[in-house]
């Protein structure tokens, strides 16, 4: 075909943040807002991320929240099909099979960061 251009995209699992956004969606659902802020990433970062993971199938809209300022958000939850996903108090282990040409398993271990408090 003429005028085909075709650019190979980047696993979005191959960044930290995405990893960790994957792995704190496949404990619970949440909104953009709250894996910003769980994560303590930046808000416009996040939902590039999140945007990158839904695009390759890793995560889903599982559904929308209204909150109290009548915004709606979107809901995400991880889709994890064929990947273990271990838990511990402070660690999440996850294995992730082969997703696309030229990318291998991983092996992915996340420490969650403990919840700040408001002063």
């Amino acid at each position: 075909m003429v005028g085909m251009h075709s650019e190979p995209v980047e696993d979005p699992l191959l960044d930290d943040a995405s990893r960790r956004i994957l792995l704190l969606t496949s404990k619970q659902e949440l909104t953009g807002p709250a894996i910003a802020y769980a994560l303590d990433l930046p808000l416009a970062e996040c939902y590039r991320k999140v945007a990158a993971l839904v695009r390759a199938g890793y995560l889903t809209i599982a559904g929308y929240s209204v909150n109290a300022h009548k915004r709606a958000h979107k809901i995400y939850r991880a889709k994890l099909d064929g990947v273990e996903v271990y838990y511990s108090r402070d660690r999440i282990r996850m294995r992730v099979p082969k997703r696309g040409p030229g990318i291998d398993g991983m092996n992915i271990e996340v420490v969650i960061p403990e919840r700040r408090t408001s002063e």
